[in-house]
Protein backbone atom coordinates (compact mmCIF):
# COMPACT_ATOMS: atom_id res chain seq x y z
CA UNK A 1 0.00 0.00 0.00
CA UNK A 2 1.38 3.35 -0.64
CA UNK A 3 2.01 6.00 1.88
CA UNK A 4 2.50 9.64 1.56
CA UNK A 5 4.42 11.65 4.11
CA UNK A 6 4.27 15.38 5.09
CA UNK A 7 6.28 17.61 7.26
CA UNK A 8 4.56 17.22 10.88
CA UNK A 9 4.93 21.27 10.94
CA UNK A 10 4.13 22.63 7.64
CA UNK A 11 2.17 19.71 6.44
CA UNK A 12 4.68 20.25 3.56
CA UNK A 13 4.30 16.81 1.15
CA UNK A 14 7.53 15.23 1.69
CA UNK A 15 7.64 12.12 -0.68
CA UNK A 16 6.32 8.97 -1.15
CA UNK A 17 6.33 5.48 0.57
CA UNK A 18 5.28 1.75 1.14
CA UNK A 19 3.25 1.05 4.27
CA UNK A 20 4.45 -2.20 6.49
CA UNK A 21 1.42 -4.77 7.12
CA UNK A 22 0.66 -5.26 10.32
CA UNK A 23 2.29 -8.13 12.28
CA UNK A 24 -0.37 -9.06 14.27
CA UNK A 25 -3.32 -8.48 11.33
CA UNK A 26 -1.95 -9.67 7.97
CA UNK A 27 -5.41 -7.68 6.37
CA UNK A 28 -3.85 -3.89 8.10
CA UNK A 29 -1.45 -2.45 7.03
CA UNK A 30 0.76 0.26 9.58
CA UNK A 31 0.22 3.99 8.59
CA UNK A 32 2.35 6.11 10.54
CA UNK A 33 2.14 9.60 11.92
CA UNK A 34 2.73 12.06 9.71
CA UNK A 35 1.37 9.91 6.74
CA UNK A 36 -1.56 9.18 4.76
CA UNK A 37 -2.81 6.69 2.11
CA UNK A 38 -4.49 9.46 0.53
CA UNK A 39 -2.26 10.82 -2.83
CA UNK A 40 -1.29 14.21 -3.06
CA UNK A 41 -2.98 16.50 -5.63
CA UNK A 42 -0.28 17.23 -8.79
CA UNK A 43 0.88 20.68 -8.78
CA UNK A 44 2.78 23.51 -10.91
CA UNK A 45 5.77 25.72 -10.70
CA UNK A 46 6.04 28.03 -7.10
CA UNK A 47 2.95 25.90 -5.62
CA UNK A 48 3.18 23.19 -2.87
CA UNK A 49 1.24 19.87 -1.38
CA UNK A 50 0.13 20.47 2.21
CA UNK A 51 -1.73 18.26 4.43
CA UNK A 52 -3.65 19.78 7.25
CA UNK A 53 -6.73 19.28 9.09
CA UNK A 54 -7.04 15.56 7.53
CA UNK A 55 -6.56 16.74 3.82
CA UNK A 56 -4.80 17.67 1.29
CA UNK A 57 -4.60 21.36 -0.30
CA UNK A 58 -2.42 23.42 -2.65
CA UNK A 59 -0.94 26.62 -1.69
CA UNK A 60 1.71 29.04 -3.08
CA UNK A 61 5.71 28.53 -2.58
CA UNK A 62 8.00 31.61 -3.20
CA UNK A 63 10.07 30.20 -0.31
CA UNK A 64 14.00 31.46 -1.02
CA UNK A 65 12.78 34.61 -3.56
CA UNK A 66 13.73 38.06 -2.88
CA UNK A 67 12.06 41.32 -4.01
CA UNK A 68 12.45 44.85 -3.56
CA UNK A 69 9.53 46.92 -1.51
CA UNK A 70 10.15 50.79 -0.41
CA UNK A 71 14.07 50.33 -1.19
CA UNK A 72 14.03 47.33 1.14
CA UNK A 73 15.26 43.58 0.48
CA UNK A 74 12.91 40.61 1.73
CA UNK A 75 13.08 36.82 1.13
CA UNK A 76 10.12 35.21 1.51
CA UNK A 77 10.65 31.80 3.86
CA UNK A 78 7.26 30.99 4.76
CA UNK A 79 4.56 28.52 2.42
CA UNK A 80 1.78 30.77 1.27
CA UNK A 81 3.62 33.91 1.04
CA UNK A 82 3.24 35.75 -2.04
CA UNK A 83 5.26 38.56 -4.00
CA UNK A 84 3.31 41.91 -2.70
CA UNK A 85 1.78 43.52 -6.24
CA UNK A 86 3.60 46.98 -5.84
CA UNK A 87 7.09 44.88 -5.11
CA UNK A 88 9.88 44.24 -8.00
CA UNK A 89 12.33 41.21 -8.19
CA UNK A 90 15.56 42.86 -8.89
CA UNK A 91 17.60 45.77 -6.91
CA UNK A 92 16.74 48.83 -7.73
CA UNK A 93 19.79 50.14 -6.57
CA UNK A 94 20.76 53.25 -4.50
CA UNK A 95 17.33 55.37 -4.70
CA UNK A 96 17.19 58.45 -7.34
CA UNK A 97 17.96 61.94 -4.77
CA UNK A 98 16.59 65.18 -6.26
CA UNK A 99 19.24 67.93 -6.53
CA UNK A 100 18.19 69.21 -3.16
CA UNK A 101 18.39 65.96 -1.52
CA UNK A 102 22.00 65.74 -3.35
CA UNK A 103 23.19 69.17 -1.61
CA UNK A 104 21.75 68.06 1.61
CA UNK A 105 23.69 65.25 1.71
CA UNK A 106 26.64 65.85 0.08
CA UNK A 107 29.81 65.64 1.69
CA UNK A 108 33.52 65.09 0.92
CA UNK A 109 37.05 64.44 3.13
CA UNK A 110 38.74 67.84 3.45
CA UNK A 111 41.96 66.36 1.23
CA UNK A 112 39.74 65.76 -1.82
CA UNK A 113 37.36 69.05 -0.59
CA UNK A 114 40.63 71.11 -0.74
CA UNK A 115 42.20 69.37 -4.14
CA UNK A 116 38.95 70.51 -5.25
CA UNK A 117 39.00 73.92 -4.37
CA UNK A 118 42.84 74.31 -6.03
CA UNK A 119 41.44 71.89 -9.32
CA UNK A 120 38.49 74.86 -9.51
CA UNK A 121 40.63 78.08 -8.67
CA UNK A 122 38.97 78.79 -5.78
CA UNK A 123 42.28 78.80 -3.69
CA UNK A 124 45.51 79.16 -4.89
CA UNK A 125 47.87 75.64 -4.98
CA UNK A 126 49.98 76.86 -1.72
CA UNK A 127 46.88 77.85 0.23
CA UNK A 128 44.78 74.45 -0.79
CA UNK A 129 48.19 72.89 0.37
CA UNK A 130 47.65 74.48 3.59
CA UNK A 131 43.94 74.58 4.01
CA UNK A 132 44.82 70.97 4.03
CA UNK A 133 47.18 70.79 6.86
CA UNK A 134 44.08 73.01 8.72
CA UNK A 135 45.31 76.48 7.96
CA UNK A 136 42.86 79.12 7.39
CA UNK A 137 43.14 80.49 3.73
CA UNK A 138 44.22 83.98 3.08
CA UNK A 139 41.74 83.81 0.40
CA UNK A 140 39.01 83.07 3.03
CA UNK A 141 39.99 86.19 5.48
CA UNK A 142 37.75 88.28 3.33
CA UNK A 143 34.67 86.19 4.89
CA UNK A 144 35.80 86.63 8.32
CA UNK A 145 36.54 90.21 8.13
CA UNK A 146 33.50 91.75 8.71
CA UNK A 147 32.86 89.16 11.90
CA UNK A 148 33.01 89.26 15.48
CA UNK A 149 36.35 87.93 16.94
CA UNK A 150 34.43 85.11 18.48
CA UNK A 151 32.58 84.46 15.68
CA UNK A 152 35.83 84.55 13.64
CA UNK A 153 37.39 82.50 16.01
CA UNK A 154 34.56 79.69 15.86
CA UNK A 155 35.03 79.94 11.83
CA UNK A 156 38.62 79.31 12.15
CA UNK A 157 38.32 76.10 14.61
CA UNK A 158 35.66 74.60 12.73
CA UNK A 159 37.94 74.37 9.76
CA UNK A 160 40.96 73.28 12.02
CA UNK A 161 38.87 70.41 13.79
CA UNK A 162 37.01 69.36 10.32
CA UNK A 163 37.91 66.06 8.71
CA UNK A 164 34.59 66.08 6.27
CA UNK A 165 33.73 69.24 4.54
CA UNK A 166 29.64 68.98 4.64
CA UNK A 167 28.15 71.09 1.20
CA UNK A 168 25.34 72.18 3.77
CA UNK A 169 27.07 73.51 6.42
CA UNK A 170 26.25 77.22 7.22
CA UNK A 171 30.51 78.63 7.45
CA UNK A 172 30.65 76.46 4.15
CA UNK A 173 27.27 77.89 2.70
CA UNK A 174 28.64 81.74 3.87
CA UNK A 175 32.36 81.11 2.39
CA UNK A 176 31.07 80.34 -0.81
CA UNK A 177 28.56 83.34 -0.74
CA UNK A 178 31.41 85.27 -0.13
CA UNK A 179 33.68 83.59 -2.70
CA UNK A 180 30.91 84.54 -5.53
CA UNK A 181 30.37 88.29 -4.04
CA UNK A 182 27.28 87.81 -2.85
CA UNK A 183 25.19 85.96 -5.75
CA UNK A 184 23.61 83.39 -4.01
CA UNK A 185 23.26 81.42 -7.48
CA UNK A 186 27.08 81.82 -8.23
CA UNK A 187 27.35 80.51 -4.73
CA UNK A 188 25.25 77.33 -5.51
CA UNK A 189 27.61 76.83 -8.86
CA UNK A 190 30.55 77.01 -7.21
CA UNK A 191 29.28 74.06 -4.23
CA UNK A 192 27.88 71.88 -7.11
CA UNK A 193 31.11 72.24 -9.08
CA UNK A 194 33.18 71.46 -6.08
CA UNK A 195 30.68 68.57 -5.25
CA UNK A 196 30.39 67.16 -8.45
CA UNK A 197 26.51 67.24 -8.67
CA UNK A 198 25.33 68.19 -11.69
CA UNK A 199 22.39 70.45 -11.74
Amino acid sequence: MNIFHFHPDTGEYLGQGIADRDPLDSDRYLIPYNATTEEPPTIGSNKVRVHLDGDWSVQDDYRGTEYWLDGQRFEITEIGEVVPEDAVLTDPGPPVLSLEEQRAVAVLPKPAFCRALKDLGVLPPLEAAAALRGEWPPTFASYTSGMSDDDAAEAEMTWVEATNIHYSHPTLQALALSHAGGDPAQATIILDQIYGITP
